[in-house]
């Protein structure tokens, strides 16, 4: 692995990361870096809800 690209999923307090990598050395152009963000903003409120709903019937 030459290149990697990682954001958090929930900045705030972050609960993992989404990445991704490439065997040969590049710089991801920043529509894919702002695809990946909105993945990980996207999976972070996903997690929040299923922990609030998880909390609310546990």
């Amino acid at each position: 692995m030459r290149s990697l690209a990682l954001v958090p999923v929930r900045e705030a307090d972050p609960l993992g990361a989404i990445g991704v990598h490439r065997a040969k050395p590049f710089r991801p152009a920043e529509p894919t870096v702002a695809r990946l963000r909105a993945l990980a903003t996207a999976t972070g409120t996903a997690l929040e809800r299923i922990l609030t709903w998880r909390g609310a019937c546990w």
